[in-house]
């Protein structure tokens, strides 16, 4: 994928779904440690802990999670994107790739409608929203126990602009790392409930006894589980004919799935690059039975194309066939 796409670095995160565990994660380019003094620092160091991106897209399944939640919207709750969404008081608009018409909650995910999400994000309040988000682990390090994990940046209320909260809706002005994503995933999971992260099992000595377990750790309860549970639904759409994500197919696998591609801020422009961009792709699977998370990110792509569908889809949906087959998950038919 790195070289596919000429990017100048890719993430991926696998975890158990039912427990928390990261199964493996990776970041590339890496560095030699039997050489790490010919590297920079920047180049040492574990990006899905310490790399702070704007999510783009992918963030719309938390953003919907929480208005639903919250009792802002419902699936009876429809909204014209046909056009864009404006704020003349702000000054400002927000756009998609195509015009989908009257949508909701549904259409949003498998759209992955920028317009829709912004209208639903006006009806609730931007401290509820906030609070979500938090709730989440957004904000805050996960405490995964890697050394140089960051919080991100989520501000408080008070300091959002007239556009925050339609363009948080997006993905936009909020700061993630891959394992915030990845373990806020596992509340769609484990029916509402968000679960720590853990890279280690078990201790044990030298002659194989069991010093200290590790089991999983819930954190605290963020959806309901109805609300949990539609929400895998509705990213299961994404997966299917006209949803982002519908290059996703794994056989005898149901997937609920999110895409991303996130503009990348310029300091030098004062606005965002018309040159990079961060595509990305978050799978849960199997949606009737979730047993695992995978995420992929890749930075600044330069390839034949930019979206998390097209790129960041068939790095998942390669990943997740041989991880179905690896770890005997049962497959539909068989």
């Amino acid at each position: 994928a790195l070289d596919t796409n000429d990017a100048d670095g890719v993430m991926m995160v696998a975890m158990d779904a039912q427990n928390g565990e990261i199964l493996s994660m990776v970041s590339l380019p890496n560095f030699d440690p039997n050489s790490f003094g010919d590297y920079s620092e920047e180049e040492r160091k574990n990006s899905i802990v310490s790399t702070i991106y704007e999510p783009g897209s992918v963030f719309k399944m938390f953003s919907v999670a929480a208005f639903l939640e919250l009792g802002g919207i419902t699936l009876a709750d429809y909204f014209n994107t046909s056009g864009s969404y404006r704020d003349e008081n702000a000054g400002f608009q927000i756009t998609d790739l195509g015009d989908y018409g009257r949508i909701n909650a549904e259409g949003i995910i498998k759209y992955s409608s920028n317009v829709g999400a912004a209208f639903a994000s006006e009806t609730v309040s931007p401290d509820s929203f906030n609070q979500s988000l938090r709730e989440f682990g957004f904000g805050e390090r996960t405490g995964i126990t890697l050394n140089g994990e960051e919080r991100g940046l989520l501000r408080r209320p008070a300091g959002w602009s007239g556009r925050t909260q339609q363009t948080i809706a997006i993905g936009q002005e909020i700061g993630v790392t891959a394992i915030q994503v990845a373990t806020a995933a596992t509340v769609f999971a484990n029916n509402g409930v968000l679960l720590r992260p853990r890279i280690v099992r078990k201790i044990v000595s030298p002659e194989g006894r069991t010093i200290e377990l590790f089991s999983r750790e819930p954190a605290r309860e963020v959806l309901s589980p109805s609300t949990a549970q539609l929400m895998l639904q509705l990213m299961e759409s994404a997966t299917q004919g006209g949803g982002t994500a519908r290059r996703l197919q794994v056989p005898g696998i149901r997937i609920s799935a999110k895409t991303g591609t996130a503009e990348v801020y310029d300091p030098e422009l004062g606005a965002y690059s018309p040159e990079r961009f961060v595509a990305s792709c978050l799978a849960i699977f199997p949606t009737d039975n979730p047993r695992l998370i995978v995420y992929a990110v890749i930075i600044h792509p330069r390839g034949e194309s930019i979206f998390g569908g097209q790129i960041a889809v068939p790095l998942v949906r390669e990943s997740a066939d041989f991880l179905v087959s690896y770890l005997d998950i049962p497959r539909e038919g068989e």
